[in-house]
């Protein structure tokens, strides 16, 4: 293989990629040169404590927000899901689906055969003819889900996506990172441990903005030579408050 093609199936692999991403707001630096690659067809989380900058950085992005400097680069379609999904609760589930993949600009032929296989990817059957108000928080994350996905985007981005969540719409939550892996890129902001632990073969650790390790969980733990995620996290925050 020459070295053009090894560079070509590299840039392939990747479907994210942040370099030296910086926002400034009066009087704080919330990205302060951030950069990370996520691969193709991974579970890749970005963790870190609230106000670590990780929110900030899907804003970014997802084009909700302008960098003060710094690149990025999306290869492929995005799909969204926020901390708190924009669902409007006076519509039913499946209309509501219709809706969003008219604004995506799905084919008119092609939306209602969209919701019907995101609603049975996100296994939302029985509650597609309810109205959103009347659903659990639970109920309306996965609907959340759908949302971003009915416009079959190769990229998903996630932000805080259990937090609040009963332990039985967590693990369902969960099952569905994992049978999306593979047909998805997704890209989870967390700072939840085990959550990571469960789900992502990737990590990011961010803390005031800046990426303190990234790449694959195995590669880390080796290199670090630990079997835990804390013990990784805590060291890596530890360290970086101490250089600061």
């Amino acid at each position: 293989m020459s070295s053009h093609q090894m560079s070509l199936q590299t840039q392939q692999q990747i479907s994210l990629k942040v370099e030296d991403l910086k926002k400034y707001y009066p009087g704080v630096n919330a990205l302060d040169g951030l950069s990370f690659e996520v691969n193709a067809g991974t579970i890749h989380g970005l963790l870190g404590a609230n106000g670590a900058g990780k929110t900030t950085t899907m804003k970014i992005l997802t084009g909700l927000l302008k960098q003060t400097s710094g690149t990025y680069e999306v290869r492929g379609q995005i799909g969204y899901l926020a901390e708190n999904p924009p669902l409007y609760q006076e519509m039913i589930v499946k209309d509501y689906l219709k809706f969003v993949a008219q604004i995506f600009g799905v084919d008119r032929d092609r939306i209602k055969k969209n919701v019907e296989e995101i609603i049975a990817k996100i296994k939302i059957e029985s509650i597609s003819g309810r109205l959103i108000g009347n659903l659990s928080k639970g109920q309306k994350q996965k609907v959340g889900m759908a949302m971003a996905l009915v416009h079959k985007p190769n990229i998903l981005i996630f932000d805080e996506p259990t937090v609040g969540l009963d332990p039985t719409s967590v693990i369902d939550i969960r099952e569905m990172f994992l049978n999306l892996k593979g047909d998805h890129t997704i890209l989870l902001s967390t700072h939840l441990l085990h959550e990571v632990e469960n789900i992502c073969s990737h990590i990011t650790v961010i803390n005031n903005g800046r990426a303190l390790i990234s790449g694959a969980i195995d590669e880390i733990h080796q290199k670090e030579k630990t079997s835990t995620l804390e013990d990784i996290f805590l060291k890596m925050v530890k360290e970086n408050e101490n250089a600061n």
